[in-house]
């Protein structure tokens, strides 16, 4: 049987309708690649500022350091404590909550 005389059937109307429907998300696809280029740039230009102040000063670096050391240590305090009646998560919230203001 020749495959180029072979006709397809048309569609029924709610099958056709749904596969027709597929256009409309091509918006909402193409601003999600527009936002993760977005993201991937913004990633970039923040990895190479902190790259540039790792290893280009030492006064920099040491401030990183001494900031995730703060933070595991405060954290880990924090969820040694015992509940006051409030989620770990709650207190770790109200604890940098607190400490930002």
């Amino acid at each position: 049987m020749d495959e180029s005389k072979v006709k397809m059937r048309p569609l029924k109307p709610m099958p056709n309708f749904i596969f027709m429907s597929r256009w409309l998300q091509v918006p909402l696809y193409l601003g999600l690649i527009v936002a993760q280029a977005i993201y991937v740039y913004q990633f970039g230009v923040e990895l190479k500022h902190l790259v540039e102040g790792l290893f280009f000063s030492s006064a920099k670096m040491t401030v990183v350091v001494r900031n995730v050391a703060a933070c595991v240590a405060d954290t880990k305090s924090l969820l040694h404590q015992r509940s006051s009646g409030r989620s770990r998560v709650a207190r770790l919230a109200s604890h940098y909550m607190a400490r930002r203001a």
